[in-house]
């Protein structure tokens, strides 16, 4: 019998100690300027209410984002533009042609254009300056589709 109670006492702690999962919202979108996908940029997600940045969320070279477990709440969101990439460097040297072929296909579909212009009030501000951005968006639980339009 007392044996039981330590068991049952165990797996109740047990059973209290598992991941209480977020509630987060389920995210996914795309954001564009000019009828044009703001391409490779990061979305950063500011608290309305203050406190710290949401987890950066990558955006792809066609505009579309996701991301996942982001806590309920009004947010305000800044788009970090990116200078794009080169891929890799050249394949080395004595490779048999077939495989550097083949590396050099796989390093060009790394290649990343910079990110399309937009107007700056949209970007991080300074270090220590408010930020600018008038881009807000509401997450709730569950999954949800954000289409977000930067505007002059």
């Amino acid at each position: 019998m007392r044996r039981s109670v330590f068991v049952m006492i165990g797996l109740l702690l047990l059973a209290g100690c598992g991941p209480a999962g977020h509630g987060g919202g389920v995210v996914s979108g795309t954001i564009t300027y000019k009828n044009q996908p703001v391409n490779g940029a990061t979305l950063l997600l500011y608290p309305a209410a203050g406190g710290d940045i949401y987890t950066p969320i990558p955006v792809g070279q066609d505009g579309a984002f996701s991301t996942a477990d982001v806590p309920p709440g009004d947010y305000k969101v800044v788009v970090q533009p990116s200078t794009g990439t080169n891929g890799m460097p050249p394949p080395p040297e004595g490779l048999p042609a077939d495989q550097a072929a083949n590396m050099k296909a796989q390093y060009d579909k790394m290649k990343t254009t910079p990110t399309i212009a937009f107007p700056d009030k949209y970007k991080p501000a300074p270090e220590g300056q408010p930020q600018t951005s008038p881009l807000t968006c509401t997450i709730k639980g569950g999954s949800q589709t954000l289409k977000l339009e930067l505007s002059d």
